[in-house]
């Protein structure tokens, strides 16, 4: 089994739930029509934002999918377990199907092993130890959105005030201290500024950071816009897209290759430091001068910090190897685009394909209006400027309200065109009334300004 596994043949009994068994070589899969559709379906709810409980709800509420299990009982013909539950799925094996490699081509074995043969539990292996080989099988899902899934069930997504999931939860992160803002929403909800993110550090106390206050709608505008922007450049020039996001790459790729052989150079140095500190503090307890106890605290904080060394320059080294991506980035990047010939609104999928985080700023009001910055970071090709385009202006949250207002004004206006005159006097007279309400409180304040201002003065 062991010789199998290392030549990157399957070592299960029978195929996953979406592939059959080639009948001229067992060892091979084959894609099975019916339930690989289901599987393409789970994915693409993963990728919009739903969590495995949520898909194995919608999938038994329909009672169209049999469930794995009672699927491949039916499909082989042998009996069914359970049969009256045949429809009923269950979270943990929408999570099992969403967490396989093999449904993007690869062989994953090895995750698993015993102490003993004659154990019957198993224990399961790192993901770093596992044995994968990759386009091992056709793939049931392409490989950009088996990563998406995974990205998007990092991210838990709790219901808000109002029973509802925000498709932004995840991706809107504090550009000051690099922690996620969380989307406050009333139940009540009236007005733009009742559904906004926030830095969940500022809740804290003392207080680690500043408020950050966006509003959701400012939010999806200004992805919308970068989506859209970077879209539209790549759809007319792919040739200068690709040669701009290599150049860009190189560059960052250079400076952060300097940096991180630097650190790395740094971990291993300490690494080689600690070593001979565990074995100075050997020779200290042999000789005696070293008492046990002060030798078991000293050797565990050694260890530990070794430990935590050797994961860093294992990450390190892994992240030095990949260095001239660039222009694989931009060709993935350019087909995704592809994909969508319009987007006239933003999704779960469409955000969770194209960005990878947005940086929000703290609002400038030096200049005496409020001002805000907002970074969108896509997927592949990072922090992208279109070339020869200027730096866009900060982002005017004012601006952004009254354009909001006058857009509500003139669609009610519209509404109140289509009423009968008899409503349209009342409403204008109702306005008039309002209006001359305005006028004498704001007279009221004018005289009560001159007032202290004269009591002031005597």
């Amino acid at each position: 089994m062991h010789a199998k596994g290392n030549n990157g043949k399957h070592l299960t009994n029978s195929a996953l739930y979406g592939y059959i068994k080639s009948p001229d070589d067992k060892n091979e899969w084959l894609i099975d029509d019916i339930a690989a559709s289901v599987v393409q379906r789970i994915f693409r709810m993963s990728v919009d934002g739903k969590g495995p409980f949520q898909i194995a709800r919608a999938l038994t509420d329909e009672k169209n999918h049999l469930r794995p299990s009672a699927y491949i009982a039916l499909r082989d013909g042998y009996e069914m377990r359970n049969p009256d539950d045949k429809y009923n799925w269950h979270g943990a094996s929408i999570q099992s199907i969403l967490s396989k490699p093999e449904y993007m081509g690869d062989t994953a074995n090895f995750r698993t092993y015993k102490e003993s043969y004659k154990d019957k539990n198993h224990i399961h292996r790192p993901k770093e130890e596992w044995t994968v080989f990759e386009n091992t099988q056709p793939p049931i899902v392409d490989r950009e959105t088996w990563h998406s899934a995974q990205k998007s069930r990092q991210v838990k997504r709790r219901p808000n005030s109002i029973g509802s999931v925000n498709p932004l939860t995840g991706l809107v992160y504090c550009a000051q201290c690099g922690n996620r803002m969380y989307n406050h929403i009333r139940k009540d909800a009236k007005y733009d500024s009742d559904n906004y993110y926030s830095c969940v550090m500022y809740s804290k106390y003392p207080k680690v950071c500043t408020h950050h206050f966006i509003r959701t709608s400012a939010l999806e505008s200004i992805a919308l816009d970068a989506i859209h922007t970077v879209s539209a450049f790549v759809k007319e020039n792919e040739d200068e897209f690709v040669r701009h996001v290599r150049e860009m790459n190189d560059l960052q790729s250079v400076e952060s290759a300097k940096a991180k052989q630097k650190q790395l150079s740094k971990h291993q140095k300490r690494h080689s430091e600690l070593d001979s500190l565990i074995k100075q503090l050997y020779e200290d307890k042999v000789s005696g001068s070293l008492s046990a106890k002060r030798f078991e605290i000293l050797s565990a904080e050694y260890e530990t910090e070794q430990d935590g060394l050797e994961h860093q320059i294992d990450s390190l080294k892994a992240t030095l190897e990949v260095y001239n991506e660039g222009a694989e980035n931009a060709e993935k990047f350019i087909a995704m685009v592809r994909r969508y010939s319009e987007i006239p609104e933003l999704t779960g999928t469409i955000l969770n394909e194209y960005i990878q985080k947005i940086l929000v700023h703290e609002a400038d009001r030096s200049s005496g209006r409020r001002e805000q910055s907002v970074e969108i970071i896509f997927n592949l090709i990072g922090g992208f400027s279109i070339p020869g385009q200027e730096e866009p202006e900060p982002f005017d949250p004012v601006e952004h309200r009254r354009a909001l207002q006058r857009a509500a004004y003139y669609r009610n206006k519209e509404k109140l065109l289509k009423e009968p005159e008899e409503v349209q006097e009342a409403f204008r007279i109702r306005q008039r009334g309002y209006n001359q309400k305005c006028r004498e409180k704001k007279r009221a304040e004018r005289e009560i300004a001159k007032v202290a201002e004269a009591e002031k003065i005597a």
